[in-house]
């Protein structure tokens, strides 16, 4: 038995890496109904490939070199409503 890597793919996903990022770019844009719809796949394809998506992103993240955030405003939402400070 031969097991071979294949760098465009990512496991036994079913689409490749790069239509996993290019689904993920556009369910920015459309909704992902519309994604799928669109470009000729399933929902759980697009759900799939912006999960895929943000795992990467948390995982590739760099934090380093940041000292502190800085908030213009607060907002705090209440279940009557909301209040701007």
């Amino acid at each position: 038995m031969v097991i071979e890597h294949v760098p465009w793919s990512d496991g036994k996903r079913p689409v490749t890496l790069a239509m996993m990022v290019f689904l993920s770019r556009w369910a920015r844009r459309l909704s992902w109904r519309e994604t799928a719809r669109v470009f000729g796949t399933s929902w759980e394809c697009v759900y799939r490939s912006v999960e895929w998506f943000v795992e990467w992103g948390l995982a590739h993240r760099v934090l380093t070199g940041i000292s502190a955030i800085g908030v213009d405003e607060i907002f705090w939402g209440a279940a009557t409503g909301a209040r701007r400070f």
